[in-house]
């Protein structure tokens, strides 16, 4: 009886112990893309901009993001309105792998909802369908600590169909 009783009492501290880490993780940085679901053409300019949300002050971003090679051109990476104040590592690319990756910092730290981190300019080259996501990713705390707080990482779908074919103009005959 008294072995049931101290099971109880553990199982209850375990529970509380369990609700107060998710309360600490309800302010966790998430990063992801927007638009969320991409839709183009073969022939098209396609903008994606990759995000960063965050209860709590943040200080720095890495990520490597893949996106599908055989659908997709990467033609430029912006950092034009980015949250991020130093470069430790530039934006850089390759297309025949499908990344990007970069280091970089706040300087006086981040708190927001959707800042943007960088804009990513595609050309929809082939036909299909693929996502655009993170290989890997880090945000760290503005504690001084370098507590990484990254919570949830998104995912853009990514969708391109044929261009439609213009009709060519008929000519006309005159008898």
């Amino acid at each position: 009886m008294k072995i049931n009783i101290k099971i109880q009492k553990i199982v209850k501290i375990f529970f509380i112990l369990c609700i107060l880490f998710n309360i600490q993780n309800v302010y966790a940085a998430t990063s992801g893309f927007s638009p969320s679901s991409l839709s183009y053409k073969v022939g098209d300019d396609v903008r994606v901009n990759m995000t960063v949300s965050s209860g709590e002050s943040i200080n720095a971003i890495s990520a490597k993001i893949l996106f599908p090679k055989d659908i997709l051109t990467l033609t430029s990476v912006s950092k034009a309105s980015s949250v991020i104040s130093l470069w430790v590592k530039e934006p850089s690319y390759s297309n025949e792998e499908g990344f990007v990756s970069f280091d970089g910092i706040m300087l006086n730290g981040y708190t927001g909802n959707s800042g943007t981190v960088v804009t990513l300019f595609f050309k929809a080259k082939n036909t299909g369908n693929g996502f655009i996501n993170f290989s890997s990713a880090s945000v760290l705390a503005n504690d001084g600590n370098a507590t990484e707080v990254l919570g949830a990482r998104g995912t853009s779908t990514v969708t391109i169909t044929k261009a439609l074919a213009i009709p060519a103009a008929k000519e006309v005959v005159k008898a």
